[in-house]
């Protein structure tokens, strides 16, 4: 690397004596969490976030269902060279499943103990070994690596890649399943000796993400140490880490209020600020302080380069016995800012509204006051009088009153001339109307929300709440919680599945929140369908790729353009409206609400049978064809039957003489000629009679 390519990092920092980078925020992180938790207007919001994300589980689901082994494709389904039939599928379905899969039959959740250990309390969980005897061999270990490395299964299948044109069986591949059993063991097992999931985790590190824009996870590592057969020639290390045989031991959440990045003036991870790497022993118990070279001065093993320091001072608070730590890249799963991306942390949201926060907590624990016991007087009774004693007696018979009830008024005596003003009443309670606390506190709620993409229907608001439209606000909402979700799926899961566990193939990904409209689906599907079926008309040819969408050639079929009249008469014309088209009648089409209309009497099953001319009509637009296209239909037909032409020549004909499409006219010849025999049989039959 050239240390001098990247500026001064723009922002100050706070620099420490191990050469760790703090930010100097105007909130502590202290103040940022005590706020999140004990204001329930940012506590609702972060709770709203964590319901929705995590309310469907997650899966486990292959990334391709086949990749390009040169241009590295993906694609969703078998992208097929030629045609296949389907009951060529069906047969080769049915004669694999007759035979047990020899990869998949003695898989069991027990496989996942080849590369993580069960967790369980340990005495000492930095114990290294350098036997091999020790360990499992490394062939036992279940092969992670890229599946293109791996030779597929597709020899016999025709496929190509339409990117590259790679059409090699052998260079295309598919997900390994013994990457899922993997992840599917990861997940159901504990991550840590705390009982918690590697779900709960997620949930711990979406939360400090919110808060605070920065979220960590450590991937405490067994590591086995392996003599070198002569010591490094660079380092002079006698030992080293065997990657094979290191195993995952737990994943364990680290605090955000603990942990200072290593880095330089550059913001470079992993440096001082005089450029020199920071150097740590792989063994947890060596990592009391930074090495001056690439080897430890204790075990003589290769040190690995320390990204973070953690420390049981959260930023410069006193606390009794700190243990301080430092951790390598490799052990790590972080994220640097969500909200604002930064090369070393985040900013967090709250520090643009905590003002409006620490607003509504006030307002809160004002209301609070007034209404508990230590609350002012509610009102003055103020008595003109110049005997206090009497007074003075009548006061405290009102205090022990006051005791029982504490909405009493309490007696004030003052020396008054004037009878008419003896007894004055004053009311010291605060109108809330004339505060107008309800629409500031609705205001301060609703910039709250909204700053973090949520609807204020989601917090209780149930009229006048921003854009009016509830059903608008859910969808931008929606909208949130799924890129919430694709950010957690990237910055967590994928960090766990790609870069600490070595598997491209596979991924674990949270359920969407919100439901799927499988009719929406349906119905933009119907429309490509039917523009594919416009393209065919007008002679193109299309295929589906491997990601199910249509491709269309470049240029019309010669063939088919001379079969069907040049491009057919009506695109020629420029009229679309005759292209025969898969959209149903008006009357059988759905009415959105996933119910079909009923047919008319006069459709094909209805009270009359069907229309004469037989199906593909619709009485709801055009119940006849014009007599004057059915009069010439009929005579061309008449003349056929006479001349012997076949229903081909016929409908060509037609088609020309009408003005119609080549489908329409063949449509019309089967269903007249049908008709003419249908009669000519009945005729028949009743001269028989």
């Amino acid at each position: 690397m050239n240390d001098n390519s990247r500026p001064t990092l723009p922002v100050p920092y706070i620099d420490t004596a191990s050469g760790a980078k703090i930010p100097n925020w105007v909130l502590m992180p202290t103040r940022i969490y005590d706020m999140s938790n004990e204001i329930g207007d940012l506590r609702i919001v972060y709770e709203i976030i964590q319901r929705e994300m995590f309310k469907n589980g997650y899966e486990i689901r292959p990334k391709f269902k086949y990749k390009c082994g040169k241009c590295h494709k993906t694609f969703k389904d078998k992208p097929m060279s030629k045609f296949v039939p389907l009951q060529d599928k069906i047969d080769e379905g049915s004669a694999s499943n007759q035979v047990p899969n020899s990869n998949l039959g003695d898989k069991t959740d027990d496989s996942f103990n080849e590369k993580f250990e069960k967790i369980n309390p340990v005495s000492d969980q930095t114990e290294f070994k350098s036997d091999p005897k020790d360990t499992k061999n490394s062939d036992d270990k279940k092969n992670t690596e890229n599946p293109e490395q791996k030779e597929g299964d597709t020899e016999s299948e025709p496929l190509e890649c339409d990117e590259c044109g790679n059409d090699d069986p052998k260079k295309f591949f598919k997900p390994e399943p013994e990457n899922r059993v993997t992840l599917q063991s990861l997940m159901s097992v504990m991550a840590n000796n705390n009982n918690m999931t590697l779900l709960d985790m997620a949930r711990i590190y979406q939360r400090d993400l919110d808060i605070i824009d920065n979220a960590y996870c450590l991937v405490s590592k067994r590591y086995f140490l392996k003599p070198l057969n002569e010591p490094d020639p660079l380092t002079g290390a006698t030992m080293e880490v065997d990657e094979n045989k290191t195993e995952i031991e737990e994943f364990i959440p680290l605090h955000p209020m603990n942990i200072a990045k290593l880095a330089n003036s550059e913001g470079r991870l992993g440096y001082d600020n005089q450029n020199k790497p920071i150097w740590i022993c792989p063994d947890y118990n060596h990592r009391s302080k930074r090495l001056n070279k690439p080897k430890c001065d204790v075990c003589g093993c290769k040190a690995i380069n320390a990204i973070i320091e953690s420390s049981n001072i959260p930023y410069g608070l006193s606390i009794s016995d700190p243990k301080h730590m430092m951790y390598g890249r490799d052990e790590l799963i972080w994220t640097s800012g969500v909200s604002v991306p930064n090369l070393l942390y985040g900013y967090p949201i709250i520090l643009s509204i905590w003002k409006k926060a620490m607003s509504l907590y006030h307002q809160d624990e004002y209301i609070w006051k007034y209404f508990d016991k230590d609350r002012p007087p509610k009102s003055l009774l103020v008595f003109g009088t110049r005997n206090y004693e009497s007074v003075q007696a009548f006061m405290e018979r009102q205090k022990q009153g006051a005791k029982s009830d504490p909405y009493m008024p309490r007696p004030i005596l003052v020396n008054a001339e004037n009878a008419a003003q003896a007894a004055q009443f004053i009311d010291l309670t605060p109108n809330f109307k004339e505060l107008e606390l309800t629409e500031l506190r609705k205001e301060l709620r609703q910039v709250i929300l909204t700053i973090h993409g949520l609807s204020p229907v989601s917090a209780g608001e149930q009229k006048g709440s921003g854009l009016g439209n509830e059903g608008l606000q859910l969808t931008l909402q929606n909208r949130t919680i799924k890129g919430k979700q694709a950010t957690l799926n990237e910055k967590f899961f994928g960090q766990i599945t790609s870069r600490i566990l070595k598997i491209d193939d596979w991924e674990i990904v949270l359920v969407d929140s919100e439901e799927i409209d499988e009719l929406r689906t349906e119905q933009i599907k119907g429309q490509k369908i039917d523009n594919a079926s416009k393209m065919a008309a007008m002679s193109f040819e299309y295929h589906t790729d491997g990601n199910g969408e249509f491709v269309f050639s470049q240029f019309p079929n010669p063939e088919k353009q001379a079969q069907s009249g040049g491009m057919g008469s009506n695109i020629k014309a420029g009229n679309l409206d005759k292209v025969k088209g898969t959209k149903p009648p008006k009357e059988e089409q759905t009415d959105f609400q996933g119910q079909g209309k009923e047919n008319r009497p006069s459709d094909i099953g209805g009270d009359k049978q069907g229309s004469p001319m037989g199906a593909g009509f619709s009485q709801s637009n055009k119940a006849l064809r014009d007599l004057g296209e059915m009069g010439k239909a009929v005579d061309i037909i008449n003349k056929g039957l006479v001349n012997k032409w076949t229903i081909t020549t016929m409908a060509k004909k037609i088609a020309k003489a009408n003005d119609w499409t080549v489908d329409e006219a063949f449509d019309t010849v089967t269903a007249l000629i049908s008709q003419k025999m249908e009669y000519n049989q009945q005729e028949l039959m009743s001269k028989t009679k």
